[in-house]
């Protein structure tokens, strides 16, 4: 299998050294950082499984790259990294990201960060998405084409990861494989017209298909 490669987008190269340490062991490819001018370019080259963005950048503009990400590549599986607070996590994930990851967190979990969302997981539970839903009101809803063609078992895939459950624990819920559910998964991105997980989730709560949580 060939290896997954990451590519780090940050003003600064402690992120990659870390990354690098983190994955020595596993069959990854860490590229960069890379910033400015060169992140289209290495976006095109490299054709990453997984972006990190270093969300903590001197310059404070960690969001803003995220969106201009989102611009270049919005197919791209996208994760943030740097200190975490619930609307610094909100405004991620409506730019696109799958979640943020926490720098304060130690190497393994950061290590099983990184496959959960270069497998297209979102790094978000249940606890965050009330949060998620407020903080993003004022988003244009996703392009609803599509939203009637979901089968009934897409349709329970997508309350589910509404409710803030990960591919693996979907799986587990409805006795099917994992890879089941990531069909499932790339068959409703391709229906509702978006990109990404979280776009799905939140056309889920706008158009009614899933409940939003308590507290949004």
């Amino acid at each position: 299998m060939d290896p997954s490669s990451v590519l780090v987008i940050a003003d600064a190269p402690a992120l990659a050294r870390r990354l690098r340490r983190v994955l020595d062991d596993r069959e990854w490819h860490v590229h960069g950082p890379v910033d400015g001018p060169g992140v289209a370019g290495a976006i095109g080259a490299v054709s990453p499984n997984l972006i990190v963005v270093d969300l903590d950048r001197s310059d404070g503009g960690g969001l803003e790259m995220l969106a201009r990400v989102w611009g270049l590549d919005p197919d791209a599986r996208v994760a943030g990294y740097g200190a975490v607070s619930r609307e610094r996590e909100a405004a991620a994930l409506l730019e696109g990201a799958c979640g943020v990851i926490a720098a304060t967190d130690d190497d393994g979990s950061v290590g099983r960060a990184l496959g959960r969302a270069a497998s297209g997981e979102l790094l978000i539970g249940p606890e965050r998405l009330a949060e998620l839903v407020a903080f993003g009101r004022g988003v244009a809803p996703a392009r609803p084409s599509g939203s009637t063609s979901l089968t009934p078992r897409e349709r329970q895939v997508l309350r589910l990861l509404s409710e803030g459950l990960t591919t693996g624990a979907v799986a587990e819920r409805l006795g099917i494989s994992v890879a089941t559910v990531r069909s499932h998964v790339q068959r409703i991105l391709g229906k509702l017209d978006v990109h990404s997980t979280m776009e799905a989730v939140r056309f889920a709560w706008r158009e009614g298909v899933a409940a939003v949580p308590a507290g949004g």
